[in-house]
């Protein structure tokens, strides 16, 4: 009928209101939880796209002045400083530190080395399955005690 007219005479705005209006469909929309979430498509490449890491290692002259260097700003003096600076009565643990700087958190890792020296004036002794958490920083618990003169 009416829409073979309408087509015949290329009224195609007629046709698609006469179809609207014979078919009376409606848009109807539901929202819930999950309506609002887009999921993101991954890129995933093929694992040939994928270079190899490649890691630089430094020749040992480079490791030597990097050790060299690193003497020359935290020597033992310095570390043992810290450390007695740091110990109350002659005993303390790493939760009792002033780590005011990333050089005093350095200062503390370094001491754990700097104990086992035969010249150390100070002892440090792990204590296993324990942390000392302090001003943001996460370190092993340590018992340090003072050295007595000759042992």
């Amino acid at each position: 009928g009416i829409i073979s007219r309408m087509i015949a005479m290329a009224d195609y705005e007629g046709v698609i209101d006469e179809m609207n209006s014979s078919l009376r469909l409606t848009l109807t929309k539901q929202f819930d939880s999950r309506s609002l979430y887009v999921r993101k498509e991954r890129n995933v490449k093929e694992r040939e796209d994928l270079l190899p890491f490649e890691r630089a290692v430094l020749s040992q002259q480079a490791r030597d002045e990097f050790l060299e260097d690193l003497r020359g700003i935290y020597d033992d003096a310095k570390i043992d400083g810290y450390v007695i600076e740091n110990l109350e009565e002659g005993r303390t643990s790493s939760l009792d530190f002033r780590l005011s700087d990333g050089g005093d958190y350095i200062l503390l890792l370094l001491s754990t080395i700097r104990a086992g020296d035969a010249d150390a004036p100070f002892a440090a002794e792990f204590v296993r399955g324990k942390r000392a958490e302090r001003e943001g920083f996460s370190l092993p618990y340590i018992n340090y005690s003072r050295k007595e003169d000759g042992t």
